[in-house]
């Protein structure tokens, strides 16, 4: 299906020869849908290296025992 947009506001229309004979009117191509796999983000190996430091991280502080005087 071809489609029609509006120059002005945008609106987008069904292509049809009235409308392609408007100045105002240009081509538009939709943007094709993405499946979920393509929106997916995979986790890099320096995302996943941060995790487990900031897990070790947590874990030795809240092992940590406050020297005289801390609260």
């Amino acid at each position: 299906m071809k489609y029609l947009k509006q120059k002005g506001s945008g609106h987008v229309y069904v292509w049809s020869e009235a409308l392609s004979q408007r100045d105002d009117m240009e081509p538009y191509e939709p943007p094709a849908p993405q499946t979920p796999a393509e929106n997916a983000e995979e986790p890099s190996a320096e995302s996943s290296g941060l995790e487990a430091a900031l897990e070790n991280f947590r874990r030795d502080v809240s092992k940590r025992k406050p020297k005289a005087g801390e609260a």
